[in-house]
């Protein structure tokens, strides 16, 4: 386990989240921590949280074991008041952003509730993302899960949404091992992607060289007073019949073409030049 949280952990610093690492943590300390966490993050945040370690179903409720679950157990001979249930993690996050619940524990039956089917429940903006099927242990090697292993094996794949990335963890574990079947649950109202990486081609690095090298001149050349600017709209400088225009270039820059014009014209127009004309003076 102690792997397991190391190697995703990694991942996620890798794809700029913002971690809390805890270990062993005990029941009366778990969802506190998760309440102070929420606390910190903006209502549109994307919440993962992870959890390796011991779990099972009772009486049709998905259940994770603390560090301490044996002693409360044997203490109190009730599984409630001894673990989490899953279903007090999620409320945690209502309203405060999407949470992504991936659970890296086993889904056996504790032994007194045979029969009953655990049924995992996701609320609105919630993916529930188990390591394995219902009745089934979530297994590993080398210190390492299955399930852990294949997410460090996908998460770095860029710009696919949490559920196409969850089949293909499935895929990756069924194509190694032929069993344990990872099962998800989706209540997500969008498309959330993990892991975004921008694309550009030849023409973008260019453009975004020469902006780099010689933006500055430019602007203190042509853009010094007043500039009228609004919301990707390039609008008329009467003191230096110029246009300021801005174009997105493959979803990551925003290159400033300085246009001079001899009249007002329609600006429409001047858009038409696409890469035929990035300056004219």
């Amino acid at each position: 386990m102690k792997y397991d949280i190391l190697a995703i952990e990694k991942r996620l610093l890798q794809i700029g989240f913002d971690v809390v690492k805890m270990e062993n943590v005990s029941r009366s300390d778990y969802l506190p921590i998760l309440q102070q966490s929420v606390e910190r993050c903006p209502n549109d945040a994307v919440h993962i949280v992870y959890f390796s370690g011991h779990g099972g179903h009772y009486n049709g409720n998905n259940y994770l074991y603390p560090s301490n679950f044996a002693t409360l157990y044997d203490a109190t001979n009730n599984i409630d008041s001894s673990s989490i249930n899953i279903e007090s993690i999620i409320p945690i996050f209502k309203n405060k952003g999407r949470l992504i619940l991936i659970l890296d524990a086993c889904r056996s039956d504790f032994g007194l509730s045979k029969g009953y089917f655990s049924e995992m429940i996701s609320s609105e903006n919630t993916y529930i993302a188990y390591g394995t099927m219902f009745q089934n242990t979530s297994t590993g090697t080398n210190g390492l899960s299955w399930f852990t292993e294949a997410i460090c094996d996908e998460i770095l794949f860029p710009n696919i949404d949490v559920d196409a990335l969850f089949t293909q963890i499935r895929q990756n574990i069924f194509a190694k091992h032929s069993t344990q079947l990872p099962i998800s649950v989706n209540g997500l109202l969008e498309n959330v992607v993990l892991h975004t990486e921008l694309n550009y081609c030849e023409t973008d690095k260019m453009v975004y060289d020469f902006v780099e090298r010689y933006g500055d001149v430019y602007k203190n050349r042509f853009c010094q007073g007043s500039i009228f600017y609004e919301g990707g709209k390039c609008l008329w400088n009467p003191n230096y019949k110029c246009y300021l225009y801005t174009k997105k270039i493959a979803s990551f820059l925003t290159a400033f073409f300085l246009v001079r014009v001899a009249n007002h014209g329609n600006y429409a127009d001047l858009t038409m030049c696409e890469w035929q004309i990035i300056i004219i003076h």
